[in-house]
């Protein structure tokens, strides 16, 4: 089965630290966490408190994202919260522990994070649907963004009949063709091309 250990660790190096960009739909964030989709984190009382500590310190100005990012950095209490938040909201929603190949538990929970559990899991389940050869290897199952144990089960057919391969470059081409749309939308989305840093095509 897949450790979640492994998807947090490769996930987490993407994210970055504070920020609170304007164009960002979810506003102000912290290690991928927004504030306006996840008001109630624990973790956003130990935010406001850098925040003002270092507005203090600057004189009453606006507070420094460096200066905040390399004090929130070394809060060991906050990283712990992090972890359990991304467990709890991603891991946990896409059936992490369910799931018997940790690539493609790398993917979903990384897309999960990225987009959404409920869209990372509806391109999971499209992909299994398209690759079963027109229910030849096994049966369409339902695209209910749910991760069911029909998913479940016929994730682990497409895994046997084509490998983990093909299923992971499938799920990335809806991946990029999801943030083509979004740019091509909402062009001040353009500033956000770290997101196919995102998209690993698998070779082997």
């Amino acid at each position: 089965m897949a450790d979640f250990e492994i998807s947090y660790s490769l996930t987490n190096q993407l994210e970055g630290g504070y920020a609170n960009d304007p164009d960002d739909k979810g506003g102000e964030t912290y290690r991928g966490i927004a504030r306006k989709f996840h008001p109630e984190w624990e973790g956003w009382k130990i935010v406001d408190e850098v925040k003002g500590q270092t507005r203090q310190r600057d004189g009453g100005q606006v507070s420094n994202v460096e200066s905040i990012n390399d004090v929130l950095d070394e809060n060991e209490e906050l990283h712990e919260m992090i972890k359990k938040f991304y467990k709890e909201e991603f891991w946990n929603k896409i059936q992490g522990d369910s799931i018997t190949n940790q690539s493609i538990a790398n993917e979903v929970y990384d897309n999960a994070v990225n987009m959404g559990p409920d869209k990372s899991i509806e391109y999971l389940q499209r992909t299994i649907n398209i690759l079963n050869k027109n229910q030849l290897s096994y049966n369409d199952i339902p695209v209910d963004k749910s991760m069911g144990i029909k998913t479940l089960i016929a994730l682990s057919a497409c895994i046997k009949a084509l490998g983990v391969k093909r299923i992971v470059n499938v799920i990335n081409g809806f991946q990029v063709k999801h943030y083509l749309e979004l740019m091509e939308k909402n062009p001040t989305q353009e500033k956000y091309i770290g997101w196919f840093n995102r998209v690993e095509i698998v070779w082997s």
